[in-house]
């Protein structure tokens, strides 16, 4: 069995045990929006903008759960992107644990299945090589951690650590790169 956030996945068979009933489950401190923000802003920071691409792909093709299917031509079709360049875009987000993916039986033939999975939408979430590149949002004045999104809370009217419970002195802007507004505002427009 693997577990990956809520996910239960038999590994011999790709059979899904368990998953979530409708999408990812946010909860307090996460990001929701129809685009996973911070997965977006993470990945333009880290220059992996085929990887934005593809990941924009398979969120366009989300129902009512997390699970999506497209063949690689239809992300190829939808990134306008090659097939060696959308092969190592699901690479890196595979490694920056934005999706998990398996190969479900169909036939003589096995297809792609792709689970967006929590870190997504929630900095907290997010592995170590992911949280690498999301922008700092304040900082602990107890144990002077840098902090991002999600990282702490509103509690008893203070903002509070979640690790240690200090105080917050939050940043008046998120140390985003230009490059990130500009990405942002260019897929508004589309």
């Amino acid at each position: 069995m693997i577990e990956i956030d809520n996910l239960v996945i038999d590994e011999k068979t790709g059979e899904i045990i368990s998953h979530f009933p409708r999408g990812p489950k946010i909860g307090h401190g996460g990001l929701y929006a129809a685009y996973p923000i911070p997965a977006v802003d993470v990945l333009v920071q880290a220059g992996e903008i085929a990887a934005k691409d593809v990941l924009l792909c398979l969120i366009d093709y989300l129902g009512e759960t997390n699970e999506v299917w497209p063949s690689q031509k239809s992300i190829m079709k939808f990134t306008k992107r090659g097939k060696a360049t959308v092969l190592k875009a699901i690479a890196v987000l595979k490694e920056y644990g934005f999706i998990y993916v398996y190969k479900k039986p169909n036939g003589i033939r096995a297809e792609n299945h792709y689970f967006i999975l929590d870190a997504c939408y929630h900095h907290s979430k997010m592995n170590e090589k992911a949280r690498g590149y999301a922008a700092i949002t304040g900082s602990c004045l107890v144990c002077g951690s840098a902090l991002r999104q999600g990282d702490y809370k509103n509690f008893n009217g203070r903002t509070a650590h979640w690790g240690c419970s200090g105080n917050i002195q939050k940043k008046k802007r998120a140390n985003y790169d230009s490059s990130f507004v500009k990405e942002l505002v260019h897929m508004a427009t589309q």
